[in-house]
């Protein structure tokens, strides 16, 4: 037990002094932008699209640290939260640090390619727009600081509403007996079964063939004479 907590502190203390070497370098000898023999690069992921206070993930990826140690200043968009991160290898908690009126986290890289943090977006739509720099000691001993890199933005939007199918209305089934369709066997009705006395009809029937046998007559009128009067519809 004494072993482990024993191991917990050494790791503890070579991260810090890590940090606190980069520190003095940085106030001693000054900080350069990235250059020279060293290929170092922070490149950041977000996803495209996020609803409003909806919780996601960033991840930073970091290549080419000299000493494998660096440091990290992610600025998150005006209205998002920091809500805690994933960090693998070396990094913990003891080496993050957020500061909510700057709304900057400070995280530490050690020996780790990729660490990850979660933010809650904020309450209300817009096109936010993260910014970064790292910092960490080359190969010349010299402190130097460079860019995040990779996407910047992330759109914070409320996913639309599908709009409902609107159910058709049904039309209704109107007997041929109506055979104007107008919702009342009368006279109109009567007057078209003149027109078309005799007449010998065929597939598709028209409507003033009652009965559908290809003869307009007395059956046809008998029908239409017991449903008169009606509203069919």
């Amino acid at each position: 037990m004494n072993g482990k907590r024993n191991e917990h502190i050494k790791t503890v203390g070579l991260i810090s002094t890590a940090i606190v070497v980069l520190s003095f370098i940085t106030a001693v000898m000054g900080i350069t932008t990235v250059g020279g023999a060293d290929a170092v690069s922070v490149t950041r992921n977000l996803p495209d699209y996020v609803a409003p206070t909806s919780q996601f993930t960033v991840t930073l990826t970091q290549s080419g640290f000299p000493l494998d140690v660096g440091i990290v200043y992610e600025v998150l968009p005006v209205g998002f939260q920091y809500v805690n991160g994933s960090y693998t290898g070396g990094a913990a908690d003891w080496v993050v640090t957020y500061d909510p009126a700057t709304r900057t986290l400070r995280v530490g890289f050690q020996e780790e390619s990729v660490i990850s943090y979660k933010v809650q977006a904020s309450s209300y739509t817009q096109t936010a727009v993260f910014s970064g720099t790292f910092r960490y000691t080359g190969s010349d001993w010299e402190v130097k600081e460079g860019t995040v890199t990779g996407k910047t933005t992330v759109t914070v939007i409320v996913s639309p509403t599908p709009t409902p199918t609107p159910t058709p209305t049904p039309t209704p089934d109107i007997p041929r007996w109506d055979i104007n369709e107008d919702c009342a066997v009368n006279y109109i009705d009567l007057a078209i079964l003149s027109a078309h006395w005799g007449e010998t009809t065929i597939a598709p029937y028209p409507r003033y063939d009652i009965n559908a046998d290809g003869t307009v007559n007395y059956i046809d009128l008998t029908i239409l004479s017991a449903h008169w009067g009606e509203s069919p519809c």
